[in-house]
Parts: C-alpha cells; structure tokens; sequence
C-alpha cells in the first residue's frame, strides 16, 4: 500500500481530533448531569422555603 505524503499526518490530526470530541462529549455529559443535580437540589430547597413560609405567620 502506497502512502500519499501527508496522508499519515492527515489520518492522525483526524484522530486526535475524534479524541477531543469525545473527550468534550464526556465533559459535557459529566457538567449535564452536575447540572441535573443542582436543579433537584434547588426544586428540593425551594419545597422547603415555601413551605416553611406557609407554616410561619407573617
């Protein structure tokens, strides 16, 4: 099999490149999911003030 110059380079800045996106992929994923807890950590504090101010006369 006869190689193009360049070709061997070309083939590696695409891998490299494929890595980075999976690793972004990956990074997004982990800051989703982050994401998703502290919206249930905010709905979950949000239960609870409005209930306490419901509980306490003003």
């Amino acid at each position: 099999m006869v190689h193009k110059k360049g070709e061997h380079a070309q083939a590696r800045a695409s891998t490299e490149k494929w890595d980075k996106i999976r690793s972004l992929e990956c990074e997004r994923d982990k800051l989703h999911n982050e994401l998703q807890e502290q919206q249930m950590l905010l709905v979950e504090h949000r239960k609870r003030t409005s209930a306490a101010a419901v509980s306490r006369p003003q």
